[in-house]
């Protein structure tokens, strides 16, 4: 989308119109999370929201250099995710910079992106918190191949992950936090 604005009005419009929306996004994150949040954005554990706030509050800061004063739940959560190993080696800056350089596992996990999306920055986070550093210690468009079967689109994936390897599960048992994690994955 920012390649075609650069194209159709000027390059310089597609950063304007990027954190347009990514304000637009932070502000419903902020009323939505405030009645929820705790130490991460639905609780006191790391729930599939925080997999996809991490990588947007990324983005936001690094990518697209904006003020976080105006969304001090926002920031609050983004110190927080920033003290957990799986998100930090997550990062963009923690990925290298070809995914020739991706390694067969030996389950045959391999995850296929690009290091800046923030699609699949969610799917890296949720691999580390899932202890598949060691089964895929390189992540990058998400595709997720396990074994003989393939699944893409981060909320998939995600999905995925969650059914076959319940050990700390992304979703809260609370129905209301639940329903609120789903939310965040479309904001």
């Amino acid at each position: 989308m920012q390649k075609y604005i650069a194209e159709k009005v000027n390059p310089d419009e597609q950063y304007v119109w990027a954190r347009n929306h990514i304000r637009k996004g932070l502000e419903a994150l902020e009323k939505l999370l405030h009645d929820y949040a705790g130490k991460y954005a639905t609780g006191d554990e790391v729930y599939l929201a925080d997999c996809f706030i991490a990588p947007q509050l990324y983005g936001a800061i690094k990518r697209f250099s904006l003020d976080m004063t105006p969304y001090p739940l926002l920031s609050r959560l983004n110190e927080a995710y920033n003290q957990l190993p799986a998100f930090v080696d997550s990062a963009p800056e923690n990925q290298p910079d070809t995914p020739a350089s991706s390694v067969e596992q030996q389950k045959k996990l391999k995850l296929y992106s690009n290091f800046q999306s923030t699609c699949s920055h969610r799917v890296r986070i949720a691999l580390k918190l899932k202890e598949f550093t060691k089964l895929n210690p390189i992540g990058y468009v998400p595709v997720l191949v396990d074994e003989d079967f393939v699944v893409s689109d981060s909320f998939a994936i995600l999905l995925y992950l969650e059914e076959k390897y319940p050990q700390h599960p992304l979703l809260p048992r609370d129905l209301q936090r639940r329903a609120i994690n789903y939310q965040v994955q479309v904001i």
